[in-house]
Order: structure tokens, then sequence, then C-alpha cells
């Protein structure tokens, strides 16, 4: 490994962006109506696979409906620079999703200082298999999965989106949408300030970072994609969202751009209007599920 995880400015980064989607979720939740408390949902834990990083929390009803089968999936992927974070930062979004009629599914996934790209990658792309695999014992429909994940968490959402490594079983990972909030497309980019480009390092080893690149991969079978980014993110500019908007428009694929005006990386001021994501959120995902 070329870099370690915890040296320098990288740890504060991460602990910031670990905290993000947590924040996003309970501004959500505050915006919502009062019976989007969760009550009523039930969580269970889960392993996707045989390591002890791949744990998925699903969320659902106590009482699911008759029709819980056919209902949509949203794999909740959280952030914290590949090196730090936990799936219960989706909690509160996921018991939210649950109330909205969707199987919410947070997982974890191995950090860099247990294996370096694409074990990342891995991971994600084996919840999808297993997910899909396991549908109807999730109560789950295996063709509307929509890929959710914020900073670290948003990059490999963008992953699943662009590109399918079928499992052993036939079992596709592109998933059918996804919702990258800050999160990097383009990993080779050099506007990026020194802690971003050492967490890049860090998750890449000796491999060169455009592998690992959700931007070079987009195509006409790219996922429907909704992107969230705050218009001073120092850490993930901006442009990694306007330019993969860009590109995916290009190829004809569907992109909703939604910048944070006065936002840096996550919802960091302290009044943030939330109403404007919450309504192209439920909208995106109305599309899409």
């Amino acid at each position: 490994m070329r870099a370690s995880p915890t040296d320098g400015a990288l740890m504060p980064a991460c602990r910031l962006a670990a905290t993000l989607v947590a924040a996003f979720a309970l501004l959500l939740l505050a915006s919502c109506s009062p019976s989007a408390n969760g009550s009523g949902v039930t969580m269970r834990t889960l392993a996707y696979g045989p390591l002890p990083q791949q744990q998925a929390d699903v969320y659902e009803p106590a009482s699911p409906p008759a029709s819980a089968a056919s209902r949509p999936v949203a794999l909740l992927i959280h952030g914290g620079g590949w090196v730090a974070g936990s799936r219960s930062e989706f909690g509160d979004m996921a018991r939210w999703l649950a109330q909205q009629g969707m199987v919410p599914i947070a997982i974890d996934y191995r950090f860099v200082t247990q294996a370096t790209w694409p074990a990342q990658a891995d991971d994600v792309e084996r919840a999808v298999w297993w997910l899909r695999e396991n549908a109807q014992a999730l109560h789950a429909d295996p063709s509307r999965v929509v890929a959710i994940g914020g900073s670290a968490g948003g990059h490999l959402a963008a992953w699943l989106g662009t590109t399918d490594h079928p499992s052993p079983k036939g079992t596709p990972s592109r998933v059918n949408a996804v919702v990258s909030m800050w999160g990097p497309w383009d990993l080779t980019a050099t506007n990026v300030r020194e802690d971003g480009k050492n967490m890049i390092a860090a998750l890449m080893g000796s491999r060169p970072a455009q592998e690992a690149s959700p931007l070079y991969r987009i195509d006409a079978r790219t996922a429907p994609t909704m992107l969230i980014h705050g218009t001073r993110d120092e850490l993930v500019p901006p442009d990694q969202s306007t330019h993969a908007c860009e590109v995916l428009r290009a190829a004809k694929v569907e992109c909703d751009l939604l910048l944070l005006e006065g936002e840096g990386h996550g919802l960091t001021s302290k009044n943030p209007d939330l109403r404007p994501v919450i309504e192209r959120l439920s909208a995106f995902l109305g599309r899409h599920r």
C-alpha cells in the first residue's frame, strides 16, 4: 500500500465524510411527516458474504403488505474515504425509505486497511448478487434496485451503475438506478486537495486510478443517475458531478443534477434548505422504483 490511511490530514476528512449521510438522513426525516419517524419498521442483520465486513442491515415494515414481494430495493452505501464509516449511518434514512414502500439494505464493505481496490467493488457487487439471488426471502424485486451512496459510497454507487460483473450464477451486478451524493467519478482528476489524493492513493495501492473511475465506464447501458453536490465542496470538487452528468447525457443516459448552492462536502451549513433535495430525490426514486 502506497499510503497509510491513518496518516496526517486523511482521518479528519474521513470522519467528516462518515457523518454526512447520517446528517442528511436526520434532516430528511425532520422535513417529512410525523409518520416518518421509523416506527413500525424492523431491522435484521444478515451476511451477504463470508467475510466479517460483508454485513447488511435489512429494513422492512413490521407488518409487510401483501404486495411486499414486489417492493423495490434501496442499497445504501456509506462514505468515509474508503477507510471509515458504518452501515448504521443510514438507519434513519432506511426507516423512512421502508415506510415509502422500499426494501432498504445498508451494507458495510472492506476498508483500505483490510484490502485495496478492487476489494470494495467486489464487496458491493457481491451485495447486489446476494440481494437479487435472495430476493424472495427479502420480499424484494430484483429488477428494481437503486444504489444510494454519499462520498466514497457515492463512488461505489456510481460503480454499480456503470459496470456489470455477473455472479457465477449469472446474476448481474449493475443496478437499475443510482443516487450519488458528493461522490468522486474521476479518480484521476488533478484538482483534488492533498488529503483527497492520499485517500485515492490508499485505495488504489499499485493500480492506476482510472481503473476505479466510473466516469470512464459510462455508456448507453449505464443506469439512470441522480447527482447531488455542494457548490463549495473542497474535498470532492463539484465538477466531478457536473462533468459526469455531461458525459451521462452525451451517452443518452438520464442524469438529474442537483447542485446545492453554498454547501461543502455534504450538508455543511447550519440551516440547509432540504426541500429541493427531498422533492428531487423523491421524484427520482418515484421514476425508478
